[in-house]
């Protein structure tokens, strides 16, 4: 052992045991001002109705104020990558749904999800419902298949937007049943359902708690649920499993980022802050009214979980040559 391989092997150990005593440090502190949760969506939707809920129960268990701050555009990415330029000490974090990690499958993103975000947990997720006209005469999805099967390129469904979760579940359904149907897509969810009501289009996907007073009053049909249970806000509609699309388990999440670089003894107190917020019956009982299910699930298992469906999701987009502008 040389003089010189020594003394950078002792400079080596004493940056990191200096750089992990500065995070203890930072972590004994934190939070010693208000944190921001950046939202990329507007106002009103599921992604902020959730943050500004997350954000309450923070504060109040916290002594600490958790501040929203909607960075809508560009389908989420003006936010995301607002948070990973951001100062990386634990006091911006971004609640995004799971476009966060496909955009990058379709686009050139501002952001690299491995290297500018660390996935911190999951906080919510939840299935869709396909739903059409009750004019179109189906009552099942599998009546539907066999209806456009018997009328290719026909049919037509409606999505929030090119790219979009809507889009990529309904390209699954065509891609395993060999089917053929338009894809007309809106500019947001609202619009793709108006469009379903009004006979624009014959069918559309989206969460529960959209479709409840629609098919309760008659204006729309349910017509299958991606869960692999039927669901308590619809339960007369059977699930895709139920008719026979097996593996046909399809779903959405809602997650925590943190710009890359935070030190582990903050993002472990953050991520516990948050974890006790999800834990309330406050939370929980905000979440049901969205019909959305709790399902906390944190650090390496969720970084492997987005992973696991972003291999998936990519074979699905190269295969439909999807692709954003």
């Amino acid at each position: 052992m040389t003089a010189s391989w020594f003394r950078r092997a002792c400079a080596l150990w004493i940056a990191c045991s200096l750089g992990h005593f500065s995070g203890l440090a930072a972590a004994q502190d934190y939070p010693a001002r208000p944190i921001r949760l950046i939202v990329p969506a507007v106002p009103g939707g599921s992604s902020d109705s959730v943050s500004r809920m997350l954000a309450k129960v923070m504060s109040e268990q916290n002594g600490v104020q958790v501040v929203v701050d909607n960075r809508p555009g560009a389908s989420g990415t003006i936010g995301s990558a607002a948070v990973a330029r951001a100062q990386p000490d634990g006091y911006t974090f971004l609640l995004s749904d799971g476009t966060i990690a496909l955009y990058p499958l379709m686009a050139n993103a501002p952001y690299a999800l491995e290297k500018d975000l660390i996935p911190l947990t999951q906080v919510t997720s939840t299935h869709f419902v396909f739903a059409v006209n009750p004019k179109l005469g189906v009552g099942t999805l599998k009546e539907f298949v066999a209806l456009a099967a018997s009328k290719p390129g026909k049919l037509s469904y409606s999505t929030p937007g090119n790219g979009s979760l809507g889009h990529l579940v309904m390209e699954t359904i065509k891609q395993r049943t060999g089917t053929d149907v338009l894809h007309v897509p809106y500019k947001g969810a609202a619009p793709a359902l108006q469009a379903v009501l009004a006979g624009e289009v014959d069918i559309t996907v989206t969460s529960p708690a959209s479709l409840k007073g629609f098919v309760e009053r008659g204006q729309l049909q349910a017509i299958g649920y991606s869960g692999t249970a039927r669901t308590p806000t619809l339960p007369a509609v059977p699930t895709l499993q139920e008719q026979g699309f097996q593996d046909a388990v399809l779903s959405a999440w809602w997650g925590v980022f943190l710009p890359a670089g935070v030190p582990a003894p903050v993002s472990d107190k953050l991520g516990a802050m948050i974890a006790q917020a999800l834990a309330s019956n406050e939370f929980k009982q905000h979440a049901a009214t969205l019909t959305l299910d709790v399902t906390p699930i944190a650090g390496r298992s969720f970084t492997d979980k987005i992973a696991r469906e972003n291999a998936g999701w990519k074979q699905l987009i190269d295969r439909a040559n999807i692709r954003l502008d």
